[in-house]
Order: structure tokens, then C-alpha cells, then sequence
């Protein structure tokens, strides 16, 4: 097994323990999946009233795992791959108690492939035709970095990372098994749903640089902090999903079609870059995935600011209060337009001494990377002294149709 995928199978192993697997509706038949990688709404119950908030309950479990490539794709590699992606569906169908797998790229993957196919297929930005929709992405101003001296964090002093993947292949479901088996049989198992299934194999080389679980489930982080005696576990809500008290689940801002490049079918979004229904990337997105450590000592530890900074209860107050739209889109009336997938998560990694501590799993999809951009200054207001983040990337998430390698079927 790939070294770079033992996080995320370790936090899985726990997960199988102390989560619960939920009995959904599969009387009904379901639709096949649209060009659209990561929209699941249709797979996925309506939002319900919980306490007097729209809570959606999407998949429970999600793996992000990243990946580098020894050298460019094939044509072979890329047929490859195209079906590896379909041997998982054939395997786990693609519904929440099977496996949702999307594939996303970054920059140092396009590098790869010949001078000219990048400028010549992805979308710009429509006020700025010089500029494309994916950049690399850039640290928030409260991230550890040289170019924020100013910044200390408290406990978990560690250095952002701009990451160099060249993938990231997103798994979700309300199995962690599942998704343990899907990775296990990415990274070399040869095994898949308890058959002998040949592991995909690349000449180019791929290996997993990392691997983050995130899970979203009523109840969960209490009964994980208590299993492993962790000091703040008694200050948790018993029936919050997530490490800070709170009641977010999974409400999408916006329907997923309206954050890729081309828009939705009633113009939102359209005019952001130039990207046209019939493109190549037309139902593409740019996914932003960064991995926090919480210091939750320090953010449960008083209500008294120790340092004059906020309270408890003003920490709270920011961290759930919606972003308006104008800190998005750089004081545009716009509605929001992105797509947040994010929960916590609980490992070792970037920890200083290794210890396992209480994570937040990011991602956000958004149709140009310069909104991921203008997002980092909004969250000034929440990362304070208790968040860490140790990495950030953006991806290219192309259609469906594309998902596998794409591009390299006109590499002659």
C-alpha cells in the first residue's frame, strides 16, 4: 500500500467503529450521472428542517487524495485510468451507499502536457482575457508564511505549504468501508469489493502524496473526542457534526451547473469567464482544497480573551455567520456562487510530534480561482489563533466526460 494513502485508511479504520451507516430511500430509480463531476444534488435528499435550520444530509464520508505523476500521461494511461473510474461504478454504484468519485487536476499536471494545449482549451476570465480561471493558490492573510510576519499561531506554529499535485481524487459516501476499499484498490490492492480486480497501473507513474478523511455526521466529533480522551470532548455538543458548536451540514449556496465556466442553464455565472456551452471544459470548476489544524484547547479553553482577542461566544458568532456575497466577488451584487464541501477530520498529519488532533477538511468549487483568492480575506475573521492551515492547492475539475487525463487525446 502507498505510504501517501495510511492517513486517510487510519482515520477510515476509526470511523468504521464509531460511525453509523444511514438506511436511505433506493426505491426509486435513479438518474444517470450529468457532466457536472461533483453535482450529487440529485442523488441526494432535500434539505430537511433540523432544530429550524435547512440541514441536507449529503454523504457522510469524504477522502481527498493527492497525487503526483512521474511523468506526462499516455493515450493508453489515459484509457486506463477512463477505466479504473468505470470499474469503481461498476463496483459501488454511484449513489451514497456506494462511492461518488471525482477527479480534479492542478497546474503541475497541465505543465506536462505540450506547450499550447492549456492556453488553447482552458477558459480565461471574461474582464481579463490574459487571465486564466485556474491559478495556483496563494496564502490568506492569517496563514504562517513570510509574507505574514505578524502572524503567530499558539500551538500549531506550522508553515502553509502551496501544494504541487498534479491530482486530487475526491471520494465520497456514507460507507467509510467502501471508500477504504475504492483507495485501498487505487493504491495497489488488487482487490476490489471482495473480488480479485487488477489495481490500475500507469506508465506514468503515479503515486499518492496524501490522503485527508473528512466525515459529517450528527454526534460524530463527541463520540470521537471521548474515545479518545481528548480534554474538550465534555465542552462538545452532543449532536453537533463538527468540531466547532454548530449545525452546518451540507446546504449548496447554489446549484452546482452554475459554478462551472459556462454557467448555468439560466445565465448565472455565464459572463465570469469565456467559456461556451460545447467547450471542452464547458461543466468544468476550479476546486480549492486546503487542511486546517483546530486548536480546540485554545478555543474551548474561556470565554475571557486571553490576549485581547475575541470571546468564546464572538468566535462562534463569526465562524457560523454566512459570508455575504460581496466579500466573494470583490464588492459585486452577485449571489453567491460556489459550492463548499467541507467537515471535520482527526489525524496526524503536519502535526508538530505527531500527535492526532482535530482537523478541518476545505474544499470549495467555484468557476475561476480568483474567487478562492478573494475568500482568503474573509476568512481573517475566522481563522484567529485556532486554525492552522498547512496546505493549499486549486484543481481543474473537468466534465465527465474529460474526467480521465484530459487533454491527452491530442498528444501526437
Amino acid at each position: 500500500m502507498e505510504p501517501g494513502l495510511t492517513t486517510a485508511l487510519g482515520t477510515l479504520a476509526v470511523l468504521e467503529r464509531l460511525a453509523w451507516v444511514p438506511q436511505r430511500d433506493a426505491s426509486a430509480a435513479l438518474p444517470t450521472p450529468g457532466d457536472v463531476q461533483f453535482d450529487l444534488d440529485p442523488f441526494i435528499a432535500p434539505p430537511v428542517l433540523l432544530d429550524g435550520a435547512p440541514v441536507r444530509f449529503g454523504p457522510i464520508h469524504t477522502v481527498f487524495a493527492t497525487a503526483q505523476l512521474a511523468s506526462a500521461p499516455t493515450r493508453d494511461d489515459q484509457l486506463v485510468f477512463q477505466d479504473a473510474l468505470a470499474t469503481i461504478e461498476q463496483a459501488y454504484p454511484w449513489r451514497p451507499d456506494g462511492v461518488f468519485t471525482h477527479v480534479a487536476y492542478g497546474l503541475p499536471y497541465f505543465w506536462k502536457l505540450p506547450p499550447g494545449l492549456f492556453a488553447l482549451h482552458v477558459p480565461r476570465l471574461m474582464r481579463s482575457t490574459g487571465q486564466f480561471v485556474l491559478e495556483e493558490a496563494v496564502p490568506g492573510p492569517t496563514d504562517v508564511h513570510p509574507g505574514n510576519p505578524q502572524v503567530r499561531k499558539v500551538r500549531f506554529h506550522v508553515p502553509l505549504r502551496i501544494e504541487r499535485n498534479d491530482l486530487l481524487i475526491t471520494l465520497r459516501g456514507d460507507d467509510p468501508a467502501r471508500l477504504a476499499d475504492v483507495l485501498g484498490w487505487l493504491g495497489g490492492s488488487d482487490a476490489l469489493a471482495g473480488r480479485r480486480v487488477a489495481s490500475p497501473r500507469l506508465r506514468a507513474g503515479l503515486s499518492f502524496t496524501t490522503s485527508r478523511a473528512m466525515f459529517v455526521q450528527m454526534g460524530l466529533p463527541r463520540k470521537l473526542a471521548a474515545a479518545h480522551r481528548l480534554p474538550f470532548a465534555e465542552q462538545l455538543h452532543p449532536r453537533s457534526p463538527e468540531w466547532l458548536d454548530g449545525l452546518w451540514m451540507d446546504s449548496p449556496e447554489v446549484g452546482a451547473e452554475a459554478v462551472t465556466f459556462a454557467g448555468s442553464a439560466d445565465a448565472q455565472g455565464a459572463d465570469l469567464t469565456t467559456a461556451r456551452p460545447g467547450d471542452y471544459f464547458d461543466h468544468g470548476a476550479i476546486q480549492h482544497l486546503s487542511h486546517d489544524i483546530l486548536d480546540l484547547q485554545q478555543f474551548y479553553s474561556s470565554d475571557e480573551p486571553a490576549d485581547g482577542g475575541e470571546t468564546f461566544a464572538e468566535r462562534v458568532r463569526c465562524a457560523f455567520r454566512s459570508p455575504p456575497s460581496d466579500h466573494l466577488y470583490a464588492g459585486t451584487a452577485r449571489r453567491p456562487m460556489h459550492r463548499r464541501v467541507q467537515g471535520p477530520g482527526f489525524d496526524a498529519m503536519d502535526v508538530p510530534g505527531g500527535s492526532h488532533e482535530p482537523k478541518l477538511q476545505f474544499s470549495i468549487f467555484v468557476p475561476m480561482s480568483e474567487l478562492c483568492a478573494a475568500g482568503r480575506a474573509r476568512e481573517a475573521e475566522l481563522d484567529l489563533r485556532c486554525r492552522t492551515v498547512t496546505r493549499r492547492q486549486n484543481f481543474l475539475v473537468p466534465p465527465r466526460r474529460h474526467r480521465a487525463f484530459p487533454l491527452v487525446e491530442f498528444v501526437r
